[in-house]
């Protein structure tokens, strides 16, 4: 098979390398020498992970009225954080920054 021939060479044959988005600065210039986290880590941020349900209900847009009404706007939902390098190298979390909100909680189009 074509995966155990590419696992010859690493054991994350089914992830998607964060190397070629830092390569390139926001006007599509060429970085020489990029700068990038091995992997990038979500983490429910303190002032909401006591308030979202242990489990979703059976009507998943049942579940998102829930979580619309239960956080808070502009809230800060998720605490970032980069690996620096593969577990197994050694690799340490490095935070990065936070996801927030910017206003009020809302489905998309597709209700997701």
């Amino acid at each position: 098979m074509v995966g155990d021939k590419f696992a010859t060479a690493t054991p994350w044959i089914q992830e998607v390398a964060l190397s070629d988005m830092a390569s390139y600065t926001d006007a599509g210039e060429k970085i020489s020498n990029p700068v990038f986290p091995f992997k990038i880590i979500f983490k429910p941020h303190s002032s909401v992970s006591s308030i979202i349900p242990d489990s979703s209900p059976s009507d998943g847009m049942e579940y998102v009225k829930q979580l619309r009404d239960m956080i808070p706007a502009n809230s800060v939902i998720y605490d970032v954080y980069g690996l620096d390098k593969p577990p197994q190298m050694g690799g340490k979390e490095v935070a990065m920054g936070t996801l927030q909100l910017n206003g009020k909680l809302s489905p998309s189009v597709f209700g997701d």
